[in-house]
């Protein structure tokens, strides 16, 4: 099931972009980020993909550079 934001929230992700780029950071993971935080439940890999429409690798790339750094946690 893709994950069901409020066409608001998803108007929001630029600004999570521009916030992560600004520290030197990818708008990608402003990106994803920002989908985390704006999504009412945890989502998988395959969800974020999904609404995000990225690619596996990429998210994947994503998602472990911010557990690297502490911005989310990971659950099985």
């Amino acid at each position: 099931d893709l994950v069901a934001l409020d066409p608001a929230l998803v108007a929001e992700l630029p600004a999570f972009e521009q916030f992560f780029k600004t520290f030197g950071f990818k708008r990608i993971q402003g990106r994803v980020w920002g989908l985390l935080v704006l999504s009412e439940r945890p989502l998988s890999s395959r969800e974020i993909c999904a609404q995000l429409e990225i690619s596996q690798g990429a998210a994947s790339t994503t998602l472990s550079e911010l557990l690297e750094w502490g911005a989310i946690s990971s659950q099985f």
